[in-house]
């Protein structure tokens, strides 16, 4: 088992050297779970060497070399913007029949939403990137139900679509951006089956070893798929484990702990409901050779180490760099309009 968390962990870029910019992160990992902005900044962190939170930011604004869009599991993520469209173009699919479910059981009717797609659509074109708050405005207006979580799901039902990625922050509140304007128009596309055989290549060099069941519970995609894409997949080497032992404080949702079916190779039965308390939670992780030893909070400028048992955690070096990561101010970006 310890041999396995670890040749995941260097898999993950847990372990061995670190890498220098976002989106060499983000391509090497398969993409990072990024429904909580902050905490995906921090996934990158814990992965790299030197950068800041403004570095991220600025290849999310200005670079533009990663994006943050609807992926694998139909749930927010950083990936390449490269790889934006094909990648929407295979699993968007996947997620339309859970976002249109809900939205029938927040009263919004089935015609109403292509409406709302449509008029997204215009209004981005028009206007450029918006706020949520901006863009459910017009969309009541035109008498299509925005209350409670309907103002989250029409924007990622435009998303799945292939029509809506996020774009820049403004006072601290994400905004959306019309795809198309916001990487442009001539993305990378693949047909379905050499799509299916990329993401598998890709995931397997990430979260190695695995089995198509872990595929399939990581990016969504039956069964089949991942079985029709294994028969390329090559054997990974067991890494050694690192001595001294390395630690690296990962953040809530990060993409190691939810690669697999199981996580019982980095996080014991008898500790799970500390890492994963319920309600989809995934709590901040002490990681140590890729085993989890305890959780970490952040309370103000502090972190908080919360240890699995008595035995010391030599995390200085780590808390320190989380709070240098953290205290660089993300760039501004330079204008809202696309």
């Amino acid at each position: 088992m310890s041999d396995l968390a670890v040749t995941r962990a260097r898999a993950q870029r847990l372990l061995g050297q670190r890498l220098a910019d976002p989106l060499s992160v983000v391509r090497e990992v398969a993409g990072v779970q990024a429904q909580e902005p902050v905490a995906a900044m921090l996934s990158i962190r814990a992965r790299s060497t030197g950068l800041t939170r403004a570095d991220v930011e600025g290849a999310l604004v200005e670079e533009r070399s990663i994006v943050r869009l609807w992926a694998m599991r139909t749930t927010i993520h950083l990936v390449p913007s490269e790889d934006a469209a094909w990648l929407v173009d295979l699993l968007g699919p996947l997620g339309l029949t859970g976002v249109h479910r809900r939205l029938g059981q927040l009263g919004v009717p089935e015609g109403d939403r292509a409406r709302a797609v449509s008029l997204i659509r215009e209004l981005l074109a028009e206007r450029g990137p918006l706020t949520r708050a901006e863009l459910m405005e017009p969309l009541a207006r035109a008498g299509i139900t925005t209350d409670g979580q309907a103002a989250a799901h029409l924007p990622a039902l435009a998303a799945l679509h292939g029509h809506v990625c996020f774009g820049p922050p403004r006072g601290g509140k994400p905004t959306y951006a019309l795809r198309d304007d916001w990487l442009g128009s001539d993305l990378p596309r693949m047909p379905r089956e050499r799509a299916v055989a990329e993401l598998v290549r890709r995931y397997t060099r990430a979260f190695g070893p695995a089995e198509p069941e872990d595929f399939a519970s990581w990016s969504g995609l039956p069964l089949r798929d991942a079985r029709a894409g294994w028969e390329a997949v090559g054997k990974v080497t067991p890494a050694r484990e690192p001595s001294p032992p390395v630690l690296r404080l990962l953040p809530a949702f990060d993409t190691y702990l939810l690669g697999y079916r199981s996580r019982e190779f980095c996080v014991p039965p008898e500790l799970a409901r500390r890492v994963w308390p319920g309600g989809g939670i995934v709590r901040p992780t002490v990681m140590e050779n890729g085993r989890a030893v305890g959780t970490w909070r952040r309370a103000g400028s502090k972190v908080e180490i919360d240890p699995f048992d008595d035995a010391p955690l030599d995390v200085d070096a780590e808390v320190a760099d989380v709070q240098r990561f953290l205290a660089a101010r993300p760039r501004r970006a330079r204008s809202s309009r696309v």
